[in-house]
């Protein structure tokens, strides 16, 4: 029974069987005794009581205490107030209409459809145990799931779509959840990186780029396909055992190859609560049905609320645009009317503040900003980007770059992120002012692009001879380090004392650039 409806007057049989109802009241009443009206008469007025009852703010009885704030001023999410304009870019509600009635109707958008497709075996055990800890642990901080869940506004219809087509249980989008709290820019002790919390090593089995300009584990969209096919690999390695498959994205194949080998040794079937795994991997399954259990709870009582979850539809919240040049982070963000750190949010697989076309990641901006962009695009007439790359062809000093390229050694040294006194190595591409007849960065130099710096001098041991001066170890040094000068050679070491045998040296970097 809807929870503002007054329940029927408790008609009983007796007053049903010799109660004229046929007739109109005014012929009806007199013919009924004068107690037996009197207490129809009491009826209808506690029916008439109940009645006033709903008038009170939000259908509450008298004696409730009504909160004074938000429930009784604001609309349900997507309800028009009276007088108000409809907005054609207000989010869509869970609320649709009935077509019988005219009706709010429950739809539940994506998290609908995420609900329907979970399908991972329920935990047992210990497992079972920890997951209602973590449930809890969830349930006490409501603050925390609505911030977790707010982030994942832009990438979860796209991760929910990559889950359905790797024929993966959905309960797999909700796992950047338990790796990074939604945060792209993640990056834990151990230097795994992203929403998935890709390795390096493990990024580049699955064919993640990372070089100087682009790290594919930040890539919402490329992480989360790379995630599914190893998510897929791994299902598939222990014969269709989502529970393990799941423990060993934590912590590894071999992991819990080794842990499957020590409980199957012990006569057990070798499934997760059979595993005597680490703290952190015991819980990493129970943490990811916890939330599933929360969000499931929640669409099933159709109170997205239950479990602090926002309004989402059931469609693409971002569109990628295609780079045809290059562009300017800044730029971009202002074209778009967002704020850099919004842009960044939406594009953090790019590391410096040049949106490179050639590294063939387009720009991902929220759907309302696409129309935006283009038309400001189309009015710029200025330079879309204020940087380009360079290769050095031997090693150099911050302060000789900026020389070389017109600018100052500070803007080098913090867009290529190089520590104070390093210099750089010959081979490394750098990030210099562009020229104002420069072009665009060619698709090879960004697939191949690396820096590397050093501190101006480096340890090496050097074999002495007996009678040799500064000039002659010089010389030596200058097969393989290229032409050094005796005298910056003898600077760099006033303390050493040249004698036959091994000798450790400072040796300058730059050699007589130095």
């Amino acid at each position: 029974m809807p929870a503002n409806t007054l329940p029927p007057l408790p008609v009983t049989g007796w007053a049903i069987a010799r109660t004229p109802f046929c007739l109109p009241p005014w012929q009806r009443l007199p013919m009924l005794p004068a107690w037996r009206w009197l207490r129809r008469a009491a009826w209808w007025a506690w029916a008439l009581l109940l009645s006033a009852c709903q008038s009170l703010p939000g259908g509450m009885a008298p004696g409730m205490v009504h909160a004074p704030a938000l429930q009784a001023s604001t609309p349900a999410p997507g309800m028009v107030q009276a007088g108000e304009p409809v907005r054609d870019d207000a989010p869509p509600s869970p609320l649709g209409t009935d077509v019988r009635d005219g009706s709010p109707r429950w739809e539940g958008g994506l998290w609908l459809r995420l609900r329907q497709g979970m399908a991972v075996e329920p935990l047992r055990g210990d497992a079972l145990l920890r997951m209602r800890q973590m449930e809890q642990w969830y349930q006490e901080r409501p603050a925390y799931l609505q911030r977790v869940f707010e982030r994942a506004r832009p990438y979860l219809f796209d991760i929910v779509s990559e889950a359905e087509a790797a024929g993966l249980p959905l309960e797999v989008a909700l796992l950047p959840a338990v790796e990074s709290a939604f945060l792209p820019q993640a990056v834990s002790t151990a230097r795994a990186d992203g929403l998935w919390q890709f390795m390096a090593h493990t990024a580049q089995r699955f064919q993640l780029r990372q070089n100087m300009f682009l790290d594919e584990r930040r890539s919402p969209r490329a992480a989360a396909q790379a995630a599914m096919r190893y998510l897929a690999l791994l299902r598939e390695r222990y014969g269709g055992d989502m529970q393990l498959a799941l423990a060993a994205y934590n912590c590894g194949e071999g992991c819990i190859d080794a842990h499957r080998r020590k409980a199957q040794a012990q006569g057990l079937a070798g499934r997760l609560e059979d595993l005597r795994l680490n703290p952190e991997t015991a819980y990493y399954v129970p943490r990811l049905m916890a939330l599933g259990a929360l969000v499931a709870r929640a669409v099933d009582g159709q109170n997205l609320a239950l479990a602090s979850l926002p309004v989402l539809p059931d469609a693409p919240a971002v569109h990628t645009l295609v780079l045809h040049r290059d562009i300017d982070k800044a730029l971009a963000a202002r074209m778009a009317g967002l704020s850099e750190a919004e842009l960044e949010a939406l594009n953090p697989q790019h590391k410096k503040p040049l949106l490179i076309a050639a590294a063939g990641q387009g720009l991902v901006l929220p759907l309302d900003r696409v129309g935006r962009f283009e038309q400001a695009l189309a009015a710029h007439r200025a330079p879309l980007a204020s940087w380009s790359a360079a290769r050095v062809g031997k090693h150099a000093s911050v302060e000789h770059l900026a020389r070389v390229h017109g600018s100052d050694a500070a803007s080098i040294r913090a867009v290529n992120a190089i520590a104070p006194g390093h210099v750089v190595m010959a081979g490394s591409t750098v990030l210099v002012p562009r020229p104002p007849s420069g072009g665009d960065v060619a698709r090879h130099l960004v697939e191949q692009a690396t820096i590397r710096t050093s501190p101006p001098f480096r340890q090496q041991r050097v074999q002495v001879k007996k009678g040799w001066g500064w000039a002659e170890v010089a010389r030596v040094l200058s097969r393989n380090g290229g032409a050094m000068a005796p005298h910056a050679l003898h600077a760099a070491n006033p303390g050493v004392r040249l004698r036959a045998g091994w000798v450790r040296l400072q040796v300058p970097v730059l050699g007589e650039q130095k």
